[in-house]
């Protein structure tokens, strides 16, 4: 909601869609607020706590101070890159945690020793963003995490970002979705951007033309197929609207950066 309002803010220019954030916020403040920094997974306080819908409110957060003036979006979006780093980040990894017991406890009962490399790659790109605005340079923390997801969760039959890993990059699902492979292209492109003499901007080249030959290519015209097992079979079902969001994403990054 709040990431769909920034924008429409900005592109309409309406004071009803600031209401609605605030509103938002405000909403979330109240209901969702919880120990130990960010909020909880639901109004009963469910378990596992995730960094997934923080990742995407440090999205949001970054939209809103991009597109308006309100210097409490900037706060927040720097709150929330701070429960990143010492949080979801494991400094001895360098890799992203994905779920949390009470208070970011780690648990393996919660789920705890799994990851998601394509939300690590995701994670590259927010910070990267979140750099152009506040004036920093976190580089070495992107890159070391995107390494990390390669090193854990690549492919090295195909060479694609895999679904879940364990801690010593075995597959927990043997399956590699469209939406990591669009990420990657957009962690690979914004190092790139930050470092033109290293190798990221041919490796976003690259990551980009295998997902338009492998997963755009044999099926309808305007659809995309979903998810490959790890044997390279096509095992979706259907062409989930959630993957088009971060195709989306990348192709804007790519046009808008004239890459």
């Amino acid at each position: 909601m709040l990431l769909a309002q920034a924008w429409l803010a900005e592109a309409t220019g309406k004071s009803a869609y600031d209401e609605a954030i605030a509103e938002t916020l405000a909403v979330m403040d109240v209901t969702f607020k919880a120990p130990g920094g960010g909020w909880a997974e639901d109004h009963l306080g469910t378990l596992p706590r995730r960094q997934n819908p923080h990742m995407h409110c440090f999205e949001a957060m970054i939209a809103l101070w991009d597109t308006g003036c309100d210097p409490r979006h900037a706060a927040r979006a720097g709150e929330l890159f701070d429960l990143f780093k010492t949080r979801f980040f494991d400094e001895e990894m360098g890799a992203l945690r994905e779920f949390f017991g009470p208070l970011w406890r780690l648990s393996s009962e919660l789920g705890s020793d799994r990851f998601e490399p394509g939300h690590m790659a995701e994670w590259v790109w927010l910070i990267r963003r979140y750099d152009e605005l506040a004036g920093g340079d976190h580089c070495d923390l992107a890159a070391r995490l995107l390494a990390t997801a390669l090193r854990l969760g690549q492919d090295a039959q195909s060479g694609f970002l895999i679904d879940e890993v364990g801690p010593d990059g075995r597959p927990r699902k043997r399956t590699r979705r469209l939406w990591a492979q669009a990420e990657r292209v957009k962690a690979h492109l914004m190092l790139g951007l930050a470092n033109p003499e290293s190798e990221h901007r041919g490796l976003a080249d690259k990551a980009a033309t295998d997902l338009l030959d492998v997963y755009m290519t044999g099926g309808p015209n305007g659809f995309w197929r979903d998810c490959f097992d790890l044997d390279g079979k096509m095992v979706a079902t259907s062409a989930p609207g959630s993957s088009l969001y971060h195709v989306w994403s990348a192709v804007a990054e790519l046009v808008t950066r004239e890459i």
